[in-house]
């Protein structure tokens, strides 16, 4: 009898272990922090750049499957929150299997996330993409762990109100975009700016 409650135990334990090993280092955390909430210390840590990768994947290919979305489902350009190192978008990249690249330039079209909440084996990212309408919408992608196979979406809820897309917050931003600028002075051929107008909705 003894010996069966210690075996139980060591499995409790060790499921226990085991579980958070999955859910990752950062059971409950929110970037960019938040005013009195628990926040992320390191964000190349996991889970962050997977379910980064796995929400930026998933609304791009929203737009890729919507012939009426003109304006998005090209090129996989994304932007990170302000303060994410280079590592963090390598990570990103390998997610997506390097079919990727990080945005540079203020005039490109690109998928922006903008929060990251990781609650246990739940998470939400909110990414801003570019709408049917060509106008910056905001989506929420709610994901789950699904055991060993990271995690994947669940859900998506479109928002409504207007918002603004970010400028690009890849640490040698500023410096392509001035490299961009002046070759304005010279030649503007190839740039085009995406459209910031907001819809009718």
């Amino acid at each position: 009898m003894a010996m069966r409650d210690h075996a139980l135990k060591v499995f409790v334990a060790g499921f226990a272990v085991m579980l958070a090993a999955v859910s990752g280092c950062t059971p409950w955390a929110t970037y960019p922090p938040l005013e009195g909430a628990t926040s992320i210390d390191n964000p190349t840590l996991h889970p962050i750049p997977d379910v980064m990768g796995e929400a930026l994947w998933y609304v791009h290919s929203m737009d890729v499957d919507d012939p009426a979305n003109t304006h998005g489902g090209g090129e996989l350009v994304f932007n990170l929150p302000a303060g994410m190192p280079t590592t963090v978008y390598d990570k990103v990249i390998t997610k997506l299997s390097g079919d990727a690249r990080p945005m540079k330039y203020p005039s490109e079209t690109a998928y922006h996330v903008t929060e990251i909440r990781v609650r246990g084996t739940h998470a939400e990212v909110d990414v801003i993409h570019p709408s049917a309408s060509g106008a910056p919408e905001l989506v929420t992608v709610k994901l789950r762990q699904e055991g060993f196979r990271g995690f994947g979406t669940v859900d998506t809820r479109r928002w409504r109100f207007v918002v603004s897309a970010p400028p690009p917050h890849y640490p040698f931003a500023t410096e392509a975009a001035g490299e961009q600028h002046a070759g304005h002075d010279t030649d503007d051929v190839g740039v085009v700016h995406g459209e910031t107008t907001p819809s009718d909705e």
